[in-house]
């Protein structure tokens, strides 16, 4: 049985009290820390789109890197990329948002979108946490694999998640990606 599709406002309200408490945290936030905070945010952008363009010069792939906000995604045309693919963010963000994530990516893919993200199991929630201190010896690492680990969706939730953000005519699967990670589709 196929659980029924709450009505889209309804995933909108939900997306939108989870975005107005961020909003409210992130507007409490020293001012002082902000900018330190503003900073070291651009320096991890600019490293990881450098990264990103030197790789795809390299192989000589014409592809052009941007930052666009995941939660909206409007100042891009429907359709305007065949494929829309995010890998291991969804557990930064709470379920409401994830389906916002899914309907906007969804807007703009004209072909699919690939979500791909940690599995949240007791056997991951054991072994990452343990490997981070014996392998690594950081209890920050463990600890930061332990809070993820509690984030991460199964494959039957992640899926619901999807198919709340995907249009109706929209084929949403999900399933166990190994060796320690969940993939949903959406086509």
């Amino acid at each position: 049985v196929r659980p029924s599709r709450p009505a889209p406002s309804a995933i909108v309200n939900s997306a939108q009290e989870a975005a107005n408490a961020f909003d409210k945290v992130y507007s409490d936030i020293d001012p002082a820390k902000d900018s330190i905070f503003k900073q070291g945010r651009e320096i991890l952008l600019d490293e990881y789109l450098e990264l990103g363009r030197a790789v795809a010069a390299r192989e000589g792939l014409p592809v052009r890197f941007m930052v666009q906000d995941a939660l909206d995604l409007s100042a891009i045309a429907p359709g305007a990329y065949d494929l829309v693919v995010c890998t291991q963010a969804l557990h930064h963000f709470p379920p409401g948002l994830v389906a916002v994530m899914c309907s906007e990516a969804a807007r703009i893919a004209g072909r699919a979108v690939v979500l791909v993200d940690g599995s949240r199991s007791r056997t991951h929630g054991a072994l990452v946490p343990a490997l981070g201190l014996l392998r690594y010896g950081d209890p920050v690492f463990a600890h930061d694999a332990f809070v993820s680990l509690r984030r991460f969706f199964t494959p039957d939730e992640l899926g619901l998640i999807a198919q709340l953000g995907a249009p109706p005519s929209a084929h949403v699967s999900s399933r166990l990606l190994p060796p320690g990670h969940v993939i949903a589709t959406l086509e």
